[in-house]
């Protein structure tokens, strides 16, 4: 299994284009049991932590708010649960502490998941 690590998210791209069957992770919760279990091994993993961009926040002037797909559930909880109660809510529902830690919304979304959000 070849694990490719891009510097930023247009690196990630340009990788995923090269290598359309790797499979990008996050914080990889959904993917890492899959291997666990022997349900899915990858030929290749595309670790998207190095891509910053992916972890931002924007909190738009009109009082709109813009998670990048790598933002934690833990994140969501601690620091919009007031602006945003029914994300937060979803993600207290998510797994254990430790997934809440590592598993992100845009994971959750790509993977398909099964979880409330």
């Amino acid at each position: 299994m070849d694990f490719l690590q891009p510097g930023s998210w247009a690196e990630a791209l340009q990788l995923k284009a090269e290598r359309p069957e790797a499979v990008p992770i996050q914080g990889g919760t959904d993917v890492m049991v899959e291997m666990n279990f022997d349900v899915h091994r990858p030929d290749a993993i595309l670790d998207l932590n190095p891509c910053r961009e992916v972890f931002q926040v924007e909190e738009q002037a009109d009082g709109r708010i813009r998670l990048g797909s790598g933002v934690p559930f833990v994140k969501i909880i601690n620091r919009y649960q007031d602006r945003l109660p029914g994300l937060a809510q979803a993600s207290r529902t998510v797994g254990s502490p430790q997934i809440r830690n590592r598993g992100t919304v845009g994971g959750n979304l790509g993977g398909a998941s099964h979880s409330p959000l």
